[in-house]
């Protein structure tokens, strides 16, 4: 074993690799106070990741589509209105990306591919794994 991961690492490799696709909770700021907190429901996800390779650099995209529920709020403040939706979206999405990058940033510290990106650039990039792949343990790292 190399380490571990944190709360908030685990719940972005779970967003990364999990195959349960529901159930759980993302707790957010309330854009109506910023004392108050809003836990949200994960109804059901998907994720779609994929390597973009040029000239022997490797990037990932990550796309992440998640569907919310209100769970439960501590505030007095309107919520439903279309302009304190779009804020609690935009907090939503700024947690679950701060969850996702502090899971790879700690899985790229441990130099340990647990997100299965070496694996999904050799099925769709094989001309590039074939160069790439000796040297993974020193690419992986600096993955963006």
């Amino acid at each position: 074993m190399v380490g571990s991961l944190n709360e908030d690492e685990s719940r972005g490799y779970r967003w990364l690799k999990s195959a349960r696709k529901t159930g759980g909770f993302v707790q957010v700021t309330s854009p109506g106070r910023t004392d108050d907190q809003i836990a949200l429901e994960i109804m059901h996800f998907s994720r779609k990741t994929s390597a973009l390779e040029r000239s022997r650099s490797v990037k990932m995209h990550i796309d992440i589509d998640v569907e919310l529920a209100f769970y439960e709020e501590s505030c007095r403040c309107d919520l439903l209105t279309p302009a304190m939706l779009t804020k609690l979206e935009a907090a939503a999405s700024a947690e679950i990306s701060r969850q996702i990058k502090r899971c790879i940033m700690r899985s790229q510290q441990f130099n340990s591919d647990i997100l299965g990106w070496g694996l999904i650039l050799q099925q769709h990039h094989p001309d590039a794994w074939k160069s790439l792949g000796p040297e993974w343990n020193n690419k992986y790292p600096f993955i963006d």
